[in-house]
């Protein structure tokens, strides 16, 4: 299978690949990720401005849902099993990226209430307490698929571009593929 726009093999720099997820509370690694060229959305045309990320909720009306629930989403696991994915777990998420204003370009501005300092505008995300958002970015929806440390970029490229073609069957488009270091641990209570 290989969807009709098919992104190529590209191995992540490593800094990329630590960074890509700061705002996260636990800035997994991202190991490899996979987008159609209408889903590239992060603010690379932001240079000198500071970002944090959150996660977002997926909409029961987003297109991706219904065929999701009907079976979509087994198919993506088994893809992932085909090509030997260590997956931990799979996901559908979307981010929102803020982008928060620069302070010290505006450490004069006499106007900010007291008080509002470090406000978030009821999001999560990793904003410096003296940081506004000036800005946000929603991502589309993203199938993020949790794998273990063991993972190879090339399986987890090959599963991705199974996974574009199953969503090109379903109609679904403009969707990220994003796969990220992700341990389970199994928590015992003693009784």
């Amino acid at each position: 299978m290989s969807p009709s726009v098919a992104p190529l093999f590209q191995t992540l720099p490593p800094q990329e690949a630590r960074a890509y997820y700061h705002g996260l509370p636990s800035r997994p690694p991202l190991v490899y990720r996979a987008r159609t060229p209408t889903a590239d959305w992060r603010s690379a045309s932001a240079p000198g401005r500071s970002t944090a990320l959150a996660l977002a909720p997926v909409s029961h009306t987003h297109p991706l849902a219904r065929p999701w629930d009907a079976g979509l989403g087994e198919q993506v696991t088994q893809a992932l099993l085909v090509r030997g994915v260590p997956m931990t777990s799979v996901d559908v998420v979307r981010f929102t990226e803020y982008l928060v204003k620069d302070e010290s370009k505006d450490s004069n501005d006499e106007s900010k209430e007291e008080g509002k300092e470090g406000s978030t505008h009821g999001h999560s995300g990793d904003v410096s307490k003296s940081g506004e958002v000036s800005e946000e970015i929603l991502s589309p929806a993203t199938i993020w698929v949790g794998v273990d440390g063991s993972a190879e970029p090339a399986a987890c490229h090959a599963a991705a571009m199974d996974i574009l073609a199953l969503l090109e069957e379903h109609g679904v488009s403009d969707v990220n593929i994003e796969f990220r270091e992700s341990y389970v641990r199994h928590l015992l209570l003693e009784s």
